[in-house]
């Protein structure tokens, strides 16, 4: 009876064994193969990374919070080597389907979330941006066009995966949010400034107001209140002199107003918002700053003493997504921290540039 016992935990100590094994990344944060994902679905989430400004190609990585593994270029390991193309810029997912925008190859690819084989493509772009669901079957795509001097909405259907129709907006646009039956538009300016923000009632494609925000817009979030809050960037004219920058903006639109607009460093950058969307974090300065909605004032205090490339916070569990580019030539760096700023992950992201981490 005690032999048996002794080799009954034997096989239980050998089978836990194998199974720690099976479940470790390698000594890089890859994966091998007894522990490859297959699946991307709600147990994780997607990173984008940008890749070289003008060679070479961006890639998809996508993270198991559960497994804490990270899968790295999904989308050229389930396509037979093809890349997404040239500076991924965003990625959403419509309808089931994931459509990822390369800017600096002026097209949108189409996948499957859940295992990244591609579905078709999108072309006829001039730099596109963003891309949201206005309406059932149809999508605006921000771009700037060819010299980053005219920018315009491009109208896509998204049952023919073509582009239909433009509407001209403002230099420079780029993030969008829903609200009911319009879209709320930021215009940065391209490469020149500018300082609207652009209301388009996606039902008929038709501009109904601009809304002046301050230099720079360029991130947007809608609170708990659907009141829409507009990060702007500013304008750094001289580094060595900071008395020649302009500040940047965070305000808020309520009712297609202005009713707070509250100075930040230039440059800044980075708007997202937490699970309840009554508080907002944004990058300033090289730290992480936090803004409750209820706030009238920007905070002094930095949350998060670290730097940041890339800003979210995890819709799922509220955890903060941080990413580092590094020097934009190697792979770059994931951090997780929870609410309470406490250090879940740190891992090697295996692309170049990530900016973005986007959930399903």
């Amino acid at each position: 009876m005690i032999i048996f016992k002794e080799n009954y935990w034997l096989i239980i100590v050998l089978t836990l064994s194998a199974l720690v094994f099976t479940a470790c990344p390698g000594d890089d944060g890859s994966m091998g193969p007894a522990d490859e994902i297959t699946s991307f679905n709600e147990d994780g989430f997607f990173i984008i990374n940008e890749g070289p400004e003008t060679t070479g190609s961006g890639s998809i990585s996508f993270y198991h919070r559960n497994f804490k593994l990270i899968a790295n270029n999904i989308f050229q390991e389930n396509n037979n080597g093809e890349t997404v193309g040239n500076g991924i810029k965003h990625m959403n997912i419509i309808d089931g389907k994931a459509y990822i925008v390369a800017r600096n190859s002026n097209k949108i690819v189409i996948a499957n979330p859940e295992d990244m084989k591609k579905l078709g493509e999108i072309t006829g772009f001039q730099q596109p941006q963003y891309i949201i669901k206005a309406t059932d079957g149809k999508a605006y795509v921000s771009q700037w066009g060819t010299d980053g001097t005219n920018g315009s909405i491009q109208i896509v259907d998204l049952n023919t995966n073509s582009i239909t129709g433009s509407i001209a907006t403002r230099p420079g646009p780029q993030e969008m949010v829903r609200v009911g039956n319009n879209i709320f538009l930021a215009n940065s300016g391209g490469v020149y400034v500018d300082s609207i923000v652009t209301k388009i009632g996606a039902l008929n494609d038709e501009i109904l107001k601009t809304i002046n925000v301050g230099l720079s817009p360029t991130y947007l979030e809608l609170d708990k209140d659907l009141n829409l809050w507009v990060l702007t960037r500013g304008l750094i004219n001289n580094p060595g002199n900071p008395d020649e920058n302009i500040k940047g903006r965070l305000a808020k639109i309520e009712n297609d107003q202005v009713v707070l607009s509250l100075q930040v460093k230039p440059a800044a950058n980075g708007l997202t918002i937490n699970r309840t969307k009554d508080k907002l974090y944004f990058v300033q300065n090289g730290w992480v700053y936090e803004h409750r909605i209820t706030d009238t004032a920007i905070s002094l205090v930095p949350f998060i003493e670290q730097f940041f490339y890339g800003l979210e916070v995890d819709q799922k569990t509220n955890d903060f997504i941080g990413l580092d580019a590094k020097d934009f030539v190697r792979n770059g760096e994931m951090f997780i921290l929870d609410s309470d700023k406490i250090p879940v992950d740190t891992i090697e992201v295996g692309g170049s540039s990530p900016g973005r981490a986007f959930f399903q």
